[in-house]
């Protein structure tokens, strides 16, 4: 069999035309701190030219994960430079 035959693998679709690629980087948005709200996360998913992101951001369950994502992120950081923390230096 030829080199070419053995791997019929269908070519990976773009992780924007996904969409799990396009809820897992909502989340890493989320996460990463870098996006703040919802509507900052579906403005760079759209820079970065995801499909359907109003769509797949659209449900309330996702919508609260995300927010929940958002807001865990604001309290890890508020508690590492804690006022107590800047007082102490």
């Amino acid at each position: 069999m030829k080199d070419a035959e053995m791997d019929s693998s269908p070519e990976p679709a773009r992780a924007s035309s996904r969409p799990t690629a396009t809820i897992e980087r909502a989340f890493e948005l989320a996460r990463s701190g870098s996006c703040r709200s919802i509507e900052e996360i579906a403005h760079r998913l759209k820079q970065e030219q995801a499909e359907n992101v109003d769509a797949h951001l659209g449900g309330t369950s996702i919508r609260k994960d995300l927010r929940q994502a958002c807001a865990e992120r604001r309290a890890v950081r508020h508690r590492a430079i804690a006022p107590s923390d800047i007082a102490a230096e």
